[in-house]
C-alpha cells in the first residue's frame, strides 16, 4: 500500500481563532501515527510557527486562494485535502475536489458543499439534503491526547477554577464572571486564560497584581497543564468544551457565537455541562446561585465529570484517521479498476 499524502489548511494565530489550527494539528499528529504524510498550508505567520513546533512541513501563503491550494495539491501529488475554515463557495470547494480528488471539511455550520467527508461533532446526525459522508457527535470530536483523563478525581471542596472564552470575548463576559465568582467564592483560586482578542488585558494584569487568588495565562496555546490543576471551569462553548469534557472537568458554559447556540443546549441536555445560555442574556444573579450550588454539590460535579468523559472518550482522532484511510483505499481501488477497464 502506498504511503498517503495529505494536505491541511486551517487559519489560526494571534490575530484570529487558534482553535481551528490546533485541532487540525492534533488530527495531523494522529494521521502521522497511522503512516500518513501531512503537509500544512497556512496564511498565518504565527500559525506557521505553531505547525513547525509540532514537527510538520508547512507552506506559508499570503492569503487563502483555493486555486493556489488546488495547484499545490496537484504539484505535491496529494491524495487528499482537509480544510478547517469558515466561509467558502461551492465552486471553490469543487475545484479542490476536481484537482485533488478527496476533500474533508471540518464543519461547525451545517456544511453544504461537495466534500466527500464532513466532520461535525456539534450535531448528533447528518442534516437532511446534505451530500457526502458525515461523522457527527462526540465520538468524532477532535481532542488532543494530553487532555484525555478518564480517571480524574473530583475534589469534595473545589479550590481552583478555570475561566476561559477562547481567543475573544465581544461582551467582556470574563470580567463580569470573574467578579461574580469572587463575590460568591472569595477564597477560590481563579485561573484566567487571556485571549489574544481581549480588550481588558491591562485591567486583568492590574487585578492579578493586586489580588493573590487570580492567575493569568497569556499567549498560551496548550492549556492542558492548566486543566489538570483545576476543579471546575466556566467556559465559552468552543473547542475548549470538548477538552474539558475529555479531561473530566465539570463545567458551566455559555455561548459567545451563533454556531455555539445549538451545541451548548444539546450538550446540556446530555447532562455534560450546566448551560447559562447566550452571553448577552446571562442572568448574573442566577449565575451566582449556580456557582454556589456547583461548589457545594459534590455529587453533581462527579456526575458531570463522568458524563463528559463518556461523551468525549478521546478516540475521535483515531476513528477519523481509520475512516480516512478506508476512503483513500476505496478511491485507490476504484482508480485501479477504472484503469483496467480502459486498458480493455
Amino acid at each position: 500500500m502506498n504511503k498517503y499524502k495529505f494536505m491541511m489548511y486551517a487559519e489560526g494565530g494571534s490575530k484570529t481563532f487558534m482553535g481551528h489550527l490546533m485541532r487540525t494539528v492534533s488530527l495531523a499528529v494522529t494521521f502521522r501515527k497511522y503512516g500518513m504524510e501531512v503537509l500544512f498550508v497556512t496564511s498565518s505567520e504565527d500559525g506557521e510557527k505553531y505547525i513547525h513546533e509540532n514537527g510538520f512541513e508547512v507552506i506559508l501563503i499570503d492569503e487563502l486562494d483555493y486555486s493556489v491550494l488546488a495547484d499545490l495539491g496537484r504539484r505535491k501529488k496529494i491524495d487528499g485535502i482537509l480544510v478547517d475554515r469558515f466561509g467558502f463557495s461551492k465552486e471553490e470547494h469543487q475545484l479542490l475536489v476536481d484537482e485533488i480528488g478527496f476533500l474533508i471539511q471540518i464543519d461547525d455550520f451545517l456544511y453544504d458543499g461537495p466534500a466527500q467527508l464532513v466532520i461535525n461533532s456539534t450535531i448528533d446526525e447528518k442534516p437532511e439534503n446534505r451530500g457526502g459522508k458525515w461523522f457527527c457527535g462526540g465520538e468524532y470530536a477532535i481532542v488532543r491526547e494530553q487532555f484525555v483523563n478518564s480517571h480524574r478525581e473530583i475534589q469534595e471542596f473545589p479550590k481552583r477554577m478555570l475561566l476561559t472564552t477562547g481567543y475573544g470575548d465581544p461582551g467582556n463576559v470574563h470580567m463580569k464572571v470573574l467578579r461574580t465568582v469572587q463575590k460568591v467564592l472569595p477564597d477560590l483560586e481563579v485561573h484566567v486564560i487571556v485571549g489574544g482578542g481581549y480588550k481588558t488585558k491591562e485591567k486583568l494584569r492590574k487585578i492579578a497584581d493586586n489580588e493573590k487568588n487570580i492567575v493569568l495565562y497569556e499567549n498560551i496555546y496548550d492549556i492542558s497543564e492548566v486543566i489538570q490543576k483545576i476543579d471546575f471551569a466556566i467556559s465559552a462553548a468552543g473547542t475548549t468544551l470538548y477538552e474539558l469534557a475529555a479531561a473530566g472537568v465539570p463545567a458551566i458554559a455559555f455561548s459567545l457565537y451563533d454556531n455555539q447556540l445549538d451545541n451548548i443546549e444539546r450538550v446540556a441536555k446530555k447532562g455534560c455541562i450546566l448551560s447559562i445560555g447566550w452571553y448577552e442574556d446571562i442572568d448574573y444573579s442566577y449565575l451566582e446561585a449556580q456557582i454556589k450550588e456547583f461548589s457545594r454539590d459534590y455529587e453533581m460535579r462527579k456526575k458531570l465529570s463522568r458524563c463528559g468523559i463518556a461523551w468525549i472518550d478521546g478516540k475521535g482522532n483515531e476513528r477519523i484517521a481509520e475512516a480516512v484511510i478506508e476512503e483513500l483505499q476505496k478511491n485507490e481501488k476504484n482508480r485501479y479498476c477504472n484503469n483496467k477497464i480502459m486498458e480493455h
